[in-house]
């Protein structure tokens, strides 16, 4: 399922005192959004800048795998140690599920050469970047093609930073 919004920017007028300002923005995602059905159970709704200037989305039926990854930062004073910082960061595999027309494969292969993707979470559209990706594709034949990718913001709100915040105290249990 996809639709095209075309546009090359997205324009915002604004009036305060009587003052006009006009903000564009290139490259974002289109405020409209076509719904095309409900989503089912297990679908990731994608959207991309196509090749010709245009807003897509794609819904991927297939399975997404969460692949964390990340090094641990530590430091030891008195022989404890004690942890840094997290550098934890979801990384996912995700699968189109089954392709099974010429122009539904195009489209996939369409988000993959993009450069502008973002993944649509908890009613938001979050960047993202793809790190690989597997794509092979046999003429008149059932395909599927899979990509790795993680958010490209990656502060996943996970910890709060604990400047001024005293230690946290353990449950004494009896």
């Amino acid at each position: 399922m996809a639709y095209d919004v075309f546009g090359e920017s997205d324009t915002s007028i604004r009036i305060d005192n009587g003052e006009i300002t006009i903000t564009t923005e290139s490259n974002c995602p289109k405020a409209q959004r076509y719904v095309l059905r409900p989503p089912r159970e297990d679908e990731d709704c994608f959207g991309f800048v196509n090749t010709l200037g245009g807003f897509d989305t794609l819904m991927m039926q297939g399975s997404t795998i969460l692949k964390p990854s990340g090094e641990i930062e530590t430091f030891t004073s008195r022989e404890v140690e004690r942890e840094l910082s997290s550098g934890y960061t979801s990384h996912w595999e995700a699968s189109t599920g089954y392709i099974d027309t010429e122009r539904a494969a195009a489209q996939y292969q369409d988000f993959l050469k993009s450069r502008d993707r973002w993944v649509f979470r908890a009613g938001r559209w979050l960047r993202i970047v793809v790190d690989e990706y597997k794509l092979e594709h046999t003429a008149r034949e059932l395909n599927a093609y899979t990509f790795k990718y993680h958010l490209a913001e990656r502060n996943e709100r996970r910890f709060y930073e604990r400047m001024d915040l005293p230690e946290v105290e353990l449950p004494i249990i009896l």
